[in-house]
């Protein structure tokens, strides 16, 4: 597994053949033009025409963010994977099927999803529309808990018996929560 940051929550996994982005937030405000990026992204929106899949933790315009994903050309939309938690109201995969993305992935909670062979996401929903997701292939687990709260040692022993042990941890970081 390679892992490269992108900015903010934003980071590539390489895994065989897949190259999976989380929470794309490339440019622009967030929360009505409260939040910014602090740098600029140096990924550029040409360079989706590598990326299979978007994983979205939320739907807070830090991490989903339709003005940036209405910029990802056309044909590199159709060739990628949107993967999102199940959810009722279906609005995220409801939009990314409407701007012409190719497949729309609801990760059910505890499921294991195969990307490939070698390759899975357990996608589990926490609070506040908020999910974590653990990445794997055959040499690393990658827990992403994104801007989960975790704040008892209860949460923290419910999250383990679901991933195990992991090699990396990607957490909040900021003031959010």
């Amino acid at each position: 597994m390679k892992i490269k940051f992108v900015n903010h929550a934003s980071f590539i996994i390489e895994s065989g053949m897949t190259k999976l982005i989380c929470d794309p937030w490339m440019e622009g405000h967030a929360f009505d033009n409260g939040w910014r990026l602090l740098s600029d992204t140096r990924l550029t929106y040409d360079d989706f025409k590598n990326i299979t899949h978007i994983w979205f933790s939320h739907e807070h315009p830090d991490h989903f963010s339709p003005p940036n994903l209405l910029k990802i050309p056309e044909e590199y939309r159709k060739k990628i994977t949107i993967l999102f938690q199940e959810t009722v109201d279906q609005k995220v995969v409801d939009f990314c099927k409407k701007i012409g993305f190719s497949e729309q992935i609801g990760l059910k909670e505890n499921e294991r999803y195969f990307i490939e062979e070698k390759f899975s996401v357990i996608c589990n929903p926490y609070t506040d529309g908020d999910s974590f997701a653990l990445f794997e292939d055959s040499s690393t687990k990658l827990l992403n808990l994104n801007d989960c709260i975790v704040n008892s040692d209860q949460r923290a022993k419910e999250i383990f018996e679901t991933v195990g042990k992991v090699d990396v941890l990607f957490t909040q970081f900021g003031y959010a929560n």
